[in-house]
């Protein structure tokens, strides 16, 4: 019968976890950042004069 606590699977459980959070935190990040990117080029485009030559 296999140990309640065995020491190999338990490492390896915590890995696991510890490699999710580590991927969910990344991705909150990488998320965050793409975000704030497309605000601030949103806000650029406001910010920006419109282009009178081309205008009808």
């Amino acid at each position: 019968m296999p140990a309640m606590f065995d020491l190999r699977r338990t490492l390896a459980a915590l890995v696991a976890v510890a490699m999710s959070a580590a991927l969910i935190v990344f991705s909150f990040i990488i998320s965050d950042t793409a975000a704030t990117q497309m605000t601030a080029a949103r806000l650029r485009c406001r910010a920006r004069p419109p282009n009178l030559r081309f205008s009808l």
